[in-house]
């Protein structure tokens, strides 16, 4: 070991080896330490303008068209995209000038660089040994406790024997009755739309609308948290709806119950209104 890593690596790394049957990679604590946000740097730098400039280019047109006007009817969480590039006659020669001068300028600066590796040879290693061995998973921990590898098989097994084998909560659906539910959720969407048609924005039910037809996953993930700080540890289910078919109705229903919130007596922003509350309150530190 190099004396500089030594000194100067992270000195609280949390990660826990949760396997039992199976011995998983080496150096797996100096890799998973870091956490499952930190970003491995790409081996060369990115240089393609093929993507962005275009992207920017209609940006800027967007904001130039649209520019003073107000639409009271916009919600980010809820809007749409869509395919209107102003054309060049809809926009001032000025703004045009610039933008073809910035995309020449700027390209220029783009180019494919060796990127600066920012794991050293032995988490290298260990990265590569994850990605190309099956036998393994990579878990979360509850209580934001950092990541856990388990192996697949028992990862499965703790799902079924915790969780998923319990009748009172959980039910096994065939492929044919689960499609039958899905075509009945999307039923039931379109009436509620139909129905509440005059109570809701146009921009909500073209949102509605257009998450149940580009939807490519309408069923839920199922997925489990390792409760590490408990002995034996256990685990905790997570439901995610994101993608599903009833997650833009969860956002809808979100954003209305969100100002429902702010309108209590008993509503915090954040931790400095509270800060500002107890100051005001006169009490001791």
């Amino acid at each position: 070991m190099s004396a500089w890593y030594y000194f100067d690596r992270p000195c609280n790394l949390a990660f826990h080896d949760l396997t039992t049957i199976k011995t998983p990679p080496k150096n797996l604590r100096s890799l998973l330490g870091l956490g499952l946000k930190f970003c491995p740097a790409p081996r060369f730098t990115t240089h393609r303008t093929n993507d962005t400039l275009p992207r920017f280019d209609r940006d800027m047109r967007l904001k130039t068209y649209f520019s003073g006007a107000e639409d009271y009817d916009y919600n980010p969480k809820m809007y749409i995209k869509g395919n209107f590039v102003p054309p060049d006659f809809m926009l001032p020669k000025e703004i045009l000038q610039r933008l073809t001068a910035f995309q020449y300028a700027i390209t220029p600066f783009f180019k494919k660089r060796r990127g600066r590796n920012n794991l050293l040879p032995h988490q290298q290693r260990a990265l590569y040994n994850l990605q190309h061995n099956n036998d393994f998973v990579i878990l979360k921990c509850d209580k934001n406790l950092g990541p856990a590898i388990l192996e697949k098989s028992v990862y499965i097994q703790r799902a079924m024997s915790d969780h998923l084998s319990d009748e009172t909560t959980y039910k096994y659906l065939t492929p044919a009755q689960a499609q039958m539910y899905k075509s009945k959720i999307i039923k039931l969407i379109r009436k509620w739309i139909r129905k509440y048609k005059k109570d809701i924005t146009e921009m909500e039910r073209r949102f509605l609308l257009s998450s149940l037809e580009d939807n490519k996953d309408p069923f839920p993930a199922f997925y489990l948290l390792a409760k590490v700080h408990k002995t034996p540890w256990k685990t905790r289910p997570i439901v995610s709806c994101a993608g599903s078919l009833l997650h833009p109705l969860g956002v809808w229903v979100a954003h209305y119950l969100h100002d429902i919130a702010k309108a209590m007596p008993t509503y915090l922003a954040d931790s400095k209104q509270l800060k500002e509350d107890l100051i005001k309150l006169n009490v001791p530190p």
